[in-house]
């Protein structure tokens, strides 16, 4: 999609409908989290206009892969369109059913969900490193001499792996793990999940029943 050069990118403009919110959005949001039972079944998260841009980045990357079958990407489209074929999933549902037992579920994976999915995976990658980076460099600069450290240890790692970026020169740089982990504590970009509870239970150190 060239989105770092370009800025018409779709995927530019479904970030700025996703994340950027009006005052009476934020407001909705924060009675949402105060009262998710009573909003449940009105509660809109995204704009009316986010369906279409998620279907066309979808249908212009179907497009691509089916043009070039001999490309093979193990990737999340690429698991996605794999699924398509088979049409449905099976699996457990997430909930206790009769007798404590779990009821074996079928779904019928058309274009709709995978469109789903991939609008699930955009917003849970996109924001959430976004944020994290974002913090990480705020605090690094505010610690020039960690910021030095941190700089030695992937010049040090850079140059063992040949100044190539690769998945084990990444694992070997851990005081740069330990800065990404220091800000998540300190700005988590997810800081509330919200879960509900499928059968009653009781805390046993303050008998309080959740």
């Amino acid at each position: 999609m060239n989105s770092l050069n370009n800025e018409h990118s779709l995927f530019l403009t479904l970030r700025d409908m996703v994340f950027l919110k009006s005052k009476w959005q934020l407001v909705q949001y924060s009675l949402f989290e105060l009262f998710p039972e009573s909003f449940i079944k009105n509660f809109k998260s995204s704009r009316s206009g986010v369906w279409p841009i998620m279907k066309e980045i979808f249908d212009n990357i179907r497009k691509q892969r089916l043009d070039n079958l001999m490309e093979k990407r193990n990737d999340f489209i690429n698991l996605l369109l794999e699924l398509g074929k088979e049409g449905k999933l099976y699996g457990e549902e997430l909930g206790m059913g009769e007798n404590g037992r779990k009821r074996q579920i079928e779904i019928d994976f058309n274009e709709n969900r995978m469109i789903a999915q991939l609008f699930i995976y955009f917003v849970a990658g996109f924001e959430t490193a976004s944020t994290t980076m974002s913090y990480a460099m705020h605090e690094l600069a505010f610690h020039p001499e960690i910021q030095q450290e941190v700089q030695k240890e992937i010049d040090t790692v850079l140059a063992k792996h040949k100044n190539e970026f690769s998945y084990e020169a990444i694992t070997e740089m851990h005081l740069l793990e330990s800065v990404i982990k220091e800000s998540l504590r300190l700005f988590p970009p997810a800081g509330v999940t919200h879960r509900m509870c499928t059968k009653d239970y009781i805390i046993p150190e303050v008998n309080v029943k959740i």
